[in-house]
């Protein structure tokens, strides 16, 4: 396997397990602080060439909630993302936190968080 873009990392070979007709190949990306980025993946078979063009688009890298208690009680919401925004967070807990049930990281940035 081969893949035109090195933010979009490929195994050089998988195996096709005996009995078998196909392979399950799971990519992961890596973070582009530009944002989306295209790639074209390339799977080659004895004298048999297949490729399939991607695009990749920015996505949730992280988040983390924490809480502190430094005379009075809140919480510091913080998201990361492998690209640039905008992108809207829906935000759920199983606790009453105070936390907005939204949150939006503005264009061109990536990261964002909240505090209450």
């Amino acid at each position: 396997m081969k893949s035109s873009n090195p933010y979009l990392p490929v195994p050089a070979t998988v195996t096709v397990s005996k009995y078998y007709s196909s392979v399950y190949v799971q990519l992961t990306p890596k973070a582009y602080a530009g944002g989306k980025y295209n790639s074209t993946v390339s799977v080659h078979y004895g004298s048999t060439t297949l490729s399939q063009p991607i695009t990749v688009y920015p996505g949730l890298s992280a988040d983390r909630a924490t809480s502190s208690n430094n005379g009075y009680d809140s919480v510091d919401f913080a998201i990361q993302l492998t690209g640039k925004g905008p992108m809207q967070a829906d935000i759920a807990s199983s606790k009453q936190l105070g936390l907005p049930t939204h949150f939006t990281v503005p264009a061109d940035a990536t990261a964002g968080g909240l505090s209450t």
